[in-house]
């Protein structure tokens, strides 16, 4: 069992899907950043708004933010997340927070943590994000798990392959990402639902060793009994036996 275990901690699979995300803007004559910059902080990473504003007559250039009053409060909402300054976030939210441009400039500044604090980037290694003011502002450097798992649970459970397995493990052992198991499994439990998505026999082998063969927790991911007996035949003979009694007994007092 513990070789089944081994077998998903040293998976790349989501680093290798995922280590692209870093996408840097194209550089104009205005002294725009090259596309090799790697900035280290938001302020650095909008600094091209600078040189834009010089320019009044190339404005329609930029196509991040739409007129000034947007990128001015992008700019300020960078100086402060930089500082990690909760207090200058709670300002400005309270003077800009109600206008169109402060939304805009949120959203562009979410997908900027991203790129300058990416969790693909140094996974053997912490980074150190301002979190208290991403976490003020409502943004972060975080991909959600919806992005991580959507695409390999929608396509590739049909193919009997790992690549879920894969990806979970890869979050699991990514030090950058803070979601425990029970994160993804609350995730999954309704996602799997919705979709209506079936688990493949490696996803489920995996799951009945993540939860201890939980009959309620296994049902919750639309696992049927027939399909975890049929699953249990490639165990050990004492998992097996140790995990098929438990999934009877919990089906018999249920009655």
């Amino acid at each position: 069992m513990q070789k089944i275990l081994a077998g998903y901690t040293d998976c790349n699979i989501l680093d290798d899907i995922l280590s692209d995300n870093n996408m840097q803007l194209e550089s104009a004559d205005f002294d725009f950043q090259t596309p090799t910059t790697k900035h280290k902080t938001l302020t650095s990473s909008i600094n091209y708004f600078t040189q834009v504003q010089k320019f009044e007559a190339f404005m329609l250039l930029n196509t991040d933010l739409p007129n000034k009053t947007a990128i001015a409060i992008a700019k300020e909402l960078a100086k402060a997340i930089d500082k990690n300054s909760v207090s200058d976030i709670k300002y400005l939210k309270n003077k800009y927070g109600h206008t169109k441009e402060f939304a805009q400039a949120k959203d562009l500044l979410n997908k900027k943590c991203k790129e300058i604090w990416n969790v693909f980037e140094s996974k053997k290694q912490n980074i150190s994000p301002p979190k208290e003011a991403m976490k003020a502002l409502g943004i972060t450097n975080c991909p959600s798990i919806e992005f991580l798992l959507k695409d390999s649970l929608l396509f590739f459970e049909k193919d009997n392959g790992t690549t879920t397995v894969d990806i979970i493990s890869s979050i699991l052992n990514n030090k950058n990402l803070y979601y425990s198991f029970d994160d993804i499994y609350i995730f999954l439990k309704t996602f799997i639902r919705q979709k209506h998505i079936k688990l493949n026999h490696k996803s489920i082998e995996y799951f009945i060793i993540q939860t201890n063969c939980s009959p309620n927790k296994l049902t919750e991911l639309n696992i049927n009994n027939k399909e975890i007996h049929q699953v249990l035949k490639n165990f050990a003979i004492s998992k097996r036996i140790k995990y098929t009694l438990k999934v009877f007994f919990l089906q018999y007092f249920k009655k």
